[in-house]
């Protein structure tokens, strides 16, 4: 059927006509849907009947107006894109937040508490300190390791202060 003698049967209100409209064009129509939505099969149909009810809605009040068929292409495109836009809102004003705005400028308005200067220093403080006690661990624990391998005659002998330590802590007991 020729593109103007389909329009005039659908402003006409004959429901052949328009699904004749639907046959013809659906495919294409579906396809750029499906390449809008990121292959969103339900979301494209949805968008893609959307589409055709409002193009039908378009021919039927506009009765004077001389549509071709690069013109049905251009109204068919640009109701998809009516169709996204609408959709798109649909979907965020369901995301968006029911707080009233004074709850939300109060919270953003909010002072948070923060560390005083101090703090900082005495966690430096903290963790100079437990490092030297680390240090000083493992150096005493080398010490008595290289003492007990000496005594056992693993390690070359070497007086590491042991001799002293023997006149002087081993006299108390």
């Amino acid at each position: 059927m020729d593109t103007e003698a389909l329009i005039k049967s659908i402003r006409r209100g004959d429901e052949d006509a328009v699904r004749e409209l639907i046959r013809t064009r659906g495919a294409a129509v579906f396809t750029h849907a499906m390449a809008l939505c990121e292959w969103d099969k339900p979301l494209a149909r949805a968008l893609v009947s959307e589409t055709f009810r409002n193009v039908i809605a378009h021919l039927r009040a506009f009765p004077d107006e001389m549509i071709s068929d690069a013109g049905l292409a251009e109204l068919l495109d640009a109701e998809m894109v009516e169709a996204v836009h609408r959709q798109c809102i649909r979907n965020a004003s369901g995301a968006l937040d029911d707080t009233p705005l004074k709850t939300i400028r109060s919270k953003k308005h909010e002072v948070k508490p923060t560390e005083p200067a101090r703090s900082r220093a005495a966690k430096r403080a903290i963790i100079g300190f437990q490092m030297t006690l680390l240090v000083l661990l493992a150096i005493a624990a080398l010490w008595l390791m290289c003492g007990i391998l000496m005594s056992m005659k693993w390690m070359p002998y070497a007086d590491l202060g042991y001799t002293w330590f023997n006149r002087t802590f081993f006299e108390v007991f």
